[in-house]
């Protein structure tokens, strides 16, 4: 199965370089496409896309930007097996980090698959926050966890995440929903609910 990274930027100059150079870095994976869209931006991030390697790119007007509504469109233009949705502020140092995350949906394990975040800052009361957000030991959720685990049962990441593009184009995505936040949670509760199982893989890290 290949897997198309999506990737909504702004401002990104002081990212876009280190990270495009470590999504080239994964293994054992096939990256159909790496694509970025820049919401229109006042530093040198569309200089810096255009000078990059494997990847393509576009551009929006920063009216038109939307948490859901912009990862959707670029989802439904896809013809990737496997989205993968990221963040342009996430480091990313191990060459397994994309493996591991489509590694169960390819198996049939899930639908979809989010990261562990670490925090480098030892000293940041973040640190402990992603400690107990995103614990050592994978995990697999289901409905049947609704009623253990409560609104838990739909936490779920865009900062590091994949999905089986024929579920979310069959789930509708986003629904066409302009969410400011928590676009993530929102398609993970379709999911649940609709009975598939998200999987949380702790193997699969990066820093945010």
């Amino acid at each position: 199965m290949n897997v198309e990274i999506i990737c909504p930027l702004y401002n990104a100059e002081t990212y876009l370089t280190d990270l495009h150079q470590s999504l080239l870095k994964q293994e054992n994976v096939d990256i159909l496409n790496i694509h970025y869209v820049l919401t229109r931006s006042v530093d040198q991030s569309e200089n810096i896309l255009r000078n990059l390697n494997h990847c393509t790119f576009h551009i929006i007007e920063k009216k038109d930007f939307s948490h859901s509504l912009t990862r959707e469109n670029a989802a439904f233009a896809s013809k990737a097996d496997i989205l993968t949705f990221i963040t342009q502020d996430i480091k990313i140092y191990r060459t397994d980090w994309l493996y591991n995350l489509i590694q169960p949906i390819m198996a049939n394990e899930c639908a979809a698959a989010y990261s562990r975040q670490i925090c480098d800052d030892p000293k940041s009361i973040e640190k402990y926050i992603r400690e107990v957000n995103y614990p050592a030991e994978s995990k697999i959720k289901s409905k049947k966890d609704i009623s253990k685990s409560g609104l838990n049962t739909f936490f779920f990441s865009d900062v590091s995440s994949a999905i089986k593009r024929e579920v979310f184009i069959q789930m509708n995505g986003y629904d066409h929903k302009d969410f400011k936040f928590n676009e993530d949670m929102y398609f993970a509760y379709k999911l649940i609910t609709n009975g598939y199982q998200i999987k949380y893989c702790a193997d699969s890290e990066v820093v945010h």
